[in-house]
């Protein structure tokens, strides 16, 4: 599970040619005691030197994300942020109800060596 300021790594994933993708977890679970709760998560990845990771999210099935196979993705230069958010459109539109819990998946791709922070706030 990340945790403010301390992210847990799940598993390493080399893909080829240097690329790998860095796997961390955590779960949502406010609406699951609260059906109604507003929650609101920030997921953010910033480099300290080299490279430009970018982040790919998974929702609720617990599946390592890809650039191919994800459900919310960031691939800004630099400093990468994702939110997530009863409003967000992803329920919607994959007719998800987030009141059973919500496991995801936070995959990090990294094409070169790179040092980066991934912080988790609520």
């Amino acid at each position: 599970m990340i945790k403010p300021s301390e992210p847990i790594k799940k598993e390493v994933v080399e893909v080829k040619n240097g690329v790998h993708y860095d796997y961390y977890w955590f779960v949502i679970i406010d609406s699951v005691y609260d059906p109604s709760a507003l929650f609101d998560y920030e997921i953010s990845l910033g480099r300290i030197d080299g490279g430009n990771p970018d982040m790919f999210i998974s929702l609720i099935d617990g599946r390592n994300p890809t650039e191919f196979d994800y459900d919310i993705k960031s691939d800004m230069d630099g400093a990468d942020s994702i939110r997530i958010n009863r409003a967000s459109p992803v329920w919607e539109r994959n007719a998800w109800e987030p009141r059973a819990g919500i496991v995801a998946v936070v995959g990090v791709k990294v094409t070169e060596p790179t040092t980066y922070n991934l912080v988790l706030s609520e």
